[in-house]
């Protein structure tokens, strides 16, 4: 799921879309909202890990190593036709409808340049209709459903950060290229053509929530601090030329926790978004104002939303009161990896195509692609999987993770 806290928009701001405003995140009519998200994952970023696989090459694993070892498999033919189904039967305008009704209101979109588009030039950007395509039907879904679409560039051109499973750089080369080597500024230059083609692309539509431009950056050792700032406001400045309406979203350095370098960031339509993991900071398996103080700063220093776009466990207490003027709570968050929201909402969804059905209910398709071994563990967790949902009653999202013995079954997965 994610997260929300906000600053002023600025005057030329559309207020016909969501926009950050006196310190919160409005909407058309002024109303503050809590965005209550989750992330589409794995649906157009095949992540290994988020794909019911428990070693360590799910971890270091990219999605294009991930692909390429599919094709040497089964065949291209085969291959494009997996990834097709995949797309086709992860998602739908129903689960969209079905999210809504459990008290959602947005989704963040994770994309990966490659998949999106076939070539991306100084001036112009040819999208690949296979990638482009599901992004267009979710931002429809998302419009007709009340649904905001947060689009999220998970993987930049050269990769952001040296995780092969976060930002699509090799396994064997683990550079990010965006920021390192000799095709450093050629990849900063695309990513500025393509987040100026995607603004022109959306400009009018209503179902996005906003641009987040880069998934967890991490600038290699010896960079200047300043490089991260300098190609955001080199791609807030080409949307602007497209779009001068949606939320601009922006991550800090060190994997969205660094925003030091980015208080003085020019455009007023901004949010800043940040991650929190209990594998990383144990202060989060039952989060608490102290450890929310440096996210909270950061907000009420520079009159900015804040959004947590990526939590795992401790999520009930996110929206409690934190202690603002109002008591009124302005954080709210969502989970992010195995035994996510976006699982739940692929387990839970009844498609006619789906050929795995139990008790009248599909099960989410759980594929241990590119040699990735299934050992014992892992089978008696897929069996795990199948029994939790067995109940009549599943957990539904108004209920937290670690509600219910079927919950705790998944977050477990």
């Amino acid at each position: 799921m994610l997260v929300a806290v906000a600053q002023p928009a600025p005057a030329t701001a559309d207020a016909t879309m969501l926009h950050a405003a006196d310190g919160a995140v409005l909407d058309r009519n002024g109303a503050r909202v809590l965005l209550r998200c989750l992330n589409l994952s794995p649906w157009l970023v095949p992540e290994g890990y988020l794909m019911g696989e428990g070693s360590f090459a799910a971890l270091t694993t990219s999605t294009s190593e991930i692909k390429q070892r599919l094709v040497a498999i089964v065949g291209p033919e085969k291959a494009q036709a997996f990834w097709r189904d995949w797309t086709d039967a992860f998602v739908g305008a129903a689960d969209f409808e079905r999210l809504k009704s459990q008290g959602f209101n947005c989704v963040r979109l994770p994309l990966n340049a490659k998949f999106i588009a076939s070539s991306i030039g100084a001036d112009s950007v040819v999208f690949d209709p296979a990638g482009i395509g599901p992004m267009d039907a979710a931002v429809a879904w998302g419009e007709s459903s009340g649904i905001h679409v947060f689009l999220d560039l998970h993987d930049a051109p050269g990769g952001q950060n040296p995780q092969p499973s976060v930002s699509d750089v090799p396994s064997t080369d683990r550079v990010p290229r965006l920021f390192k080597g000799p095709l450093a500024a050629e990849n900063q230059r695309k990513t500025v053509s393509l987040w100026r083609a995607l603004a022109a692309r959306y400009a009018k539509a209503d179902g996005v929530g906003g641009y987040d431009l880069l998934n967890e950056p991490e600038l290699p050792a010896g960079s200047p601090s300043t490089e991260l700032a300098g190609l955001y406001e080199a791609t807030i400045a080409a949307i602007r030329t497209v779009d001068r309406s949606h939320m601009i979203v922006i991550e800090g350095d060190h994997y969205a926790h660094d925003f030091s370098a980015l208080r003085s960031l020019s455009d007023a339509n901004l949010m800043y978004e940040f991650h929190e993991y209990t594998l990383f900071n144990g202060a989060w398996r039952t989060p608490s104002q102290k450890a929310l103080v440096p996210m909270l700063e950061l907000r009420s220093s520079t009159k900015r939303p804040l959004w947590l776009g990526e939590v795992r466990r401790g999520v009930p207490r996110l929206a409690e009161p934190h202690g603002g003027s109002d008591e009124r709570p302005t954080i709210s968050a969502g989970p992010y990896g195995p035994g996510n929201a976006s699982i739940f909402a692929t387990a839970t969804r009844s498609r006619r195509r789906s050929k795995r059905r139990r008790h009248g209910r599909s099960y989410p398709v759980i594929s241990w692609v590119a040699g990735l071994r299934t050992g014992r563990r892992q089978l008696r967790r897929r069996r795990r999987w199948r029994r939790c949902w067995k109940p009549r009653a599943p957990c539904t999202a108004a209920k937290t993770l670690a509600s219910s013995k079927c919950c705790r079954e998944i977050d477990d997965f």
